[in-house]
């Protein structure tokens, strides 16, 4: 058994700590100098340049499928970091149309396969209010909506998405 202990260990684990967390503030203080840091929460919400949010993934390729989406439920709710602003959660069942088979092995549909939509409130420049998404587009219980299921086929961005195909993209959050 060694003699020694951990104690070498435990500082060297500690030096690594700090130099780690002195790397981080230092790249911190010259981001936010050069007005790259978001300070508020409003510059957080209407950012979209890679500043702030280093995409992820990319260059992918979707199958797409085409079916409906027969809405289930409707249900508002209140954003808790910013109160006041209101959005909505549409439950849909997802439905795959007669003429289209998915082709990729790895994914099979449940039936019923549920989705959720989230109409946020509006909180970037592009958006606009929730409820008026849900009345512009005559969204309720038991709407029938366009619906198309993307599976990924290359890359590495959500290997599953479905979206509503007449929705404007000012409304929804995906």
């Amino acid at each position: 058994m060694n003699k020694k202990g951990i104690a070498p260990l435990v500082i060297v684990l500690i030096v690594a700590l700090l130099a780690a967390g002195s790397i981080t503030g230092y790249t911190y203080f010259k981001n936010k100098q050069q007005g790259k840091v978001a300070t508020k929460p409003a510059e957080c919400l209407t950012t979209t340049t890679t500043e702030y949010f280093p995409r992820v993934g990319g260059n992918c390729s979707f199958d797409s499928y085409k079916g409906t989406c027969e809405v289930i439920s409707i249900e508002q709710y209140t954003e808790t970091d910013f109160p006041g602003l209101v959005g909505y959660t549409v439950k849909a069942s997802f439905k795959l149309n007669k003429s289209e088979q998915i082709q990729n092995s790895w994914f099979s549909l449940r039936n019923p396969e549920i989705v959720t939509f989230s109409f946020p409130p509006a909180n970037n420049t592009k958006a606009i209010n929730a409820k008026a998404c849900i009345d512009k587009y005559k969204i309720q219980k038991k709407s029938i909506l366009p619906c198309t299921l993307n599976i990924e086929t290359i890359g590495t961005c959500t290997p599953v998405i479905f979206r509503l195909d007449n929705i404007g993209e000012e409304c929804l959050y995906y």
